[in-house]
C-alpha cells in the first residue's frame, strides 16, 4: 500500500529525494497540523478571565470558563494559574493525534509524558511536547 502518495516514474528511476519529498507531503496533509488556539498563563483567575474578556471582545467571540481556564471561542485560552513554560501555550490542532504523536516521537521530540491525555476510547486527544517554543509550551489537539 502507499503508493498513491508517489509516482511509479519515480521508483523505477531510482528518485529517492522525490518519493521521500512526496511521501512527507502525504503525510504532513493527512495530518494537517494548524494552529487551534493560543493559551497565555495568568497570574490569578481575576487576571485570566480579564484577558479573555478583552479578547473575546475584540473577535465578538463567547467567553466559557471551565476548571482551569477561560475561553474566548476557540481562539484564545487564559490559564488561571501558570501552567508549563513562561508565556503560555500554542495548541497545534490535528486530525489524528496519537499518529502525530508517534510521527513527532520518531522525529525525535519528546513528550512530558503525564500530559498526555486519551478521551474514553483511549485514542490520544492531548501532548505537550517537552521543549518550548519562544517561551511556549506546544501541545498537540485532537480536532
Amino acid at each position: 500500500g502507499g503508493d498513491y502518495m508517489l509516482k511509479y516514474d519515480d521508483i523505477y528511476n531510482d528518485r529517492y529525494e522525490k518519493i521521500k519529498d512526496d511521501t512527507q507531503k502525504t503525510v504532513l496533509t493527512y495530518l494537517n497540523f494548524h494552529i487551534a488556539h493560543v493559551g497565555v498563563n495568568a497570574r490569578s483567575a481575576d487576571e485570566a478571565g480579564k484577558f479573555t474578556r478583552d479578547f473575546a471582545s475584540i473577535f465578538n467571540t463567547q467567553v466559557h470558563e471551565g476548571k482551569n481556564s477561560f475561553m474566548a471561542g476557540a481562539l484564545f485560552e487564559a490559564m488561571k494559574t501558570p501552567y508549563y513554560y513562561e508565556n503560555g501555550h500554542i495548541a497545534v490542532g490535528t486530525r489524528d493525534a496519537r499518529r502525530a504523536y508517534h510521527y513527532l516521537k520518531r522525529r525525535g521530540y519528546e513528550f512530558i509524558e503525564d500530559t498526555v491525555t486519551h478521551d474514553d476510547k483511549g485514542r490520544i486527544i492531548c501532548a505537550y511536547l517537552k521543549k518550548p517554543v519562544a517561551g511556549f509550551a506546544v501541545h498537540l489537539l485532537q480536532d
